[in-house]
């Protein structure tokens, strides 16, 4: 029988020829030793078993190293403790008792508002204003266009301040008088307590009829009632004219008495009513532009 160019004859392959070497051939029933794939099976069994037996005896070696590696980090740990309960080292800062911290609470900051866009008076915690008479006082800025400044000044006594400012436009053509008042006088009072502003509002209320602020040179002749609204804690105000049934051009006097805690303000103002239909110094300008302008003035 012929099998891959190898010739096998018969043999028993458990005889033994002495002195001989059997023919090697390419059957596994006759050598299964020698070739074929029970030889390779054999010997990848052999090789797994032999590797796996190493691995074991690695870690068998190993696992005794680690663990005498830790129990030397112990040992240094334990040897460097230091015992607090000896009396030789009560002292040293190990055996210090710990300290809480501290923490400090800082305060917040005040909050900061917005300027006013002008100074507002100064005042008390009762609300009395402590600040110059000077500073509620109508000034030229005030006064407008083309007006003039007569006086300005500021006193004192034993109620308290004062400041007083005069400005007018004196035109015998008339052609400034489009422009505001002839004549805006202003005097305010600021006195120690509110009591004395009301007393002195009573005074001044009581001077009305009498318009003591006029320039003889500025006719007047009767008075009216001015129905003012009241923008403070009092106002009053009377009207008069140069000649109320007369044809030529009308002319206006006007005084306001206005007070707020313990400010006094007392505005005259004197000039044409209307050209045309433009109002000048009509109660209805006394009282919107120049009496709500005091009102700010001393209510803040």
């Amino acid at each position: 029988m012929r099998r891959n160019r190898y010739r096998c004859e018969p043999l028993n392959c458990s005889e033994k020829l002495a002195g001989s070497y059997l023919r090697l051939v390419r059957l596994p029933e006759c050598n299964p030793d020698v070739r074929g794939p029970n030889r390779v099976r054999k010997n990848l069994l052999g090789r797994r078993a032999s590797l796996f037996f190493a691995v074991l005896l690695g870690l068998s070696l190993i696992g005794p190293v680690w663990a005498d590696d830790g129990d030397e980090k112990k040992k240094v740990e334990t040897s460097n403790e230091v015992d607090c309960e000896d009396k030789d080292n009560a002292a040293l800062t190990e055996c210090q008792p710990v300290k809480p911290p501290v923490v400090i609470q800082e305060s917040a900051p005040p909050s900061s508002e917005s300027a006013p866009s002008s100074p507002a008076p100064s005042q008390t915690g009762s609300g009395l204003y402590t600040g110059p008479a000077t500073d509620l006082v109508f000034k030229l800025a005030d006064a407008g266009k083309e007006a003039t400044q007569y006086d300005f000044k500021d006193g004192a006594d034993d109620k308290g301040t004062s400041a007083h400012g005069r400005y007018e436009r004196r035109d015998d053509t008339g052609s400034a008088d489009t422009l505001g008042p002839r004549v805006i006088d202003h005097t305010v009072y600021v006195t120690k307590t509110a009591d004395q502003a009301k007393q002195l509002f009573k005074d001044e209320t009581a001077k009305n009829e009498r318009f003591p602020e006029q320039m003889a040179r500025d006719e007047r002749k009767g008075s009216f009632k001015f129905d003012i609204s009241n923008m403070v804690d009092q106002t009053s105000a009377i009207s008069a004219c140069n000649d109320c049934d007369g044809k030529d051009q009308l002319m206006l006097h006007h005084r306001i008495v206005q007070q707020k805690n313990n400010i006094v303000s007392v505005l005259y103002l004197y000039g044409r009513d209307k050209r045309g239909s433009e109002e000048i110094v009509t109660q209805k300008i006394a009282e919107l532009q120049w009496a709500y302008a005091v009102s700010q003035r001393i209510a803040n």
